[in-house]
C-alpha cells in the first residue's frame, strides 16, 4: 500500500464543505462523495493556457476505504476516464463562460429552501389556474 505521502508527486487536495459554501457547490455542481481531479496544463510561451481536464470518481459513501481514494493518485485512474467537459464545467464550461454560475448558483438555493409541501401546493394551485 502507497501511501499519498510517500508519492513523488503528491497531490495538492481541498475540501469543499457543501454544508458552509452552499453558492460555490451550486455554482460548481458538486455533490457529496465525489473527488474531483484537476489536471491544470501548463501556460505555453504566450501564457495561453488550454482547458483544464477535469474528472469525477464517485465514491460510495458507505464502503469507501482510504486506499480506493489513495488508488486514484498512485495508480493514474484519473488517466483511465474520459475528462468531463459539459456546460456544468467549473473552469471551461458555458455556464462559466457567460458569466451565469452564480445566478444559476442563487436560484438552485433560493430553490433548496422552498419547503417541499410549499411547492406542491404552490404547483397545485398554478395547475388548477389552467383547468
Amino acid at each position: 500500500m502507497v501511501l499519498l505521502s510517500e508519492s513523488p508527486a503528491g497531490p495538492n487536495l481541498a475540501i469543499l464543505d457543501c454544508d458552509r459554501q452552499t453558492l460555490l457547490c451550486g455554482a460548481w455542481g458538486a455533490s457529496t462523495g465525489t473527488i474531483w481531479y484537476y489536471r491544470v496544463p501548463k501556460p505555453a510561451g504566450d501564457q495561453s493556457q488550454g482547458p483544464t481536464a477535469l474528472t469525477l470518481h464517485n465514491l460510495n459513501a458507505t464502503t469507501v476505504t482510504s486506499s480506493d481514494i489513495t488508488r486514484i493518485h498512485t495508480a493514474k485512474e484519473y488517466e483511465n476516464q474520459t475528462p468531463y467537459d459539459g456546460i456544468m464545467h467549473p473552469l471551461d464550461g458555458a455556464i462559466k463562460q457567460f458569466g451565469a454560475q452564480f445566478p444559476l448558483a442563487w436560484f438552485l438555493f433560493a430553490m433548496s429552501k422552498i419547503p417541499s409541501p410549499l411547492f406542491m401546493i404552490g404547483l397545485s394551485f398554478f395547475s388548477r389556474y389552467f383547468v
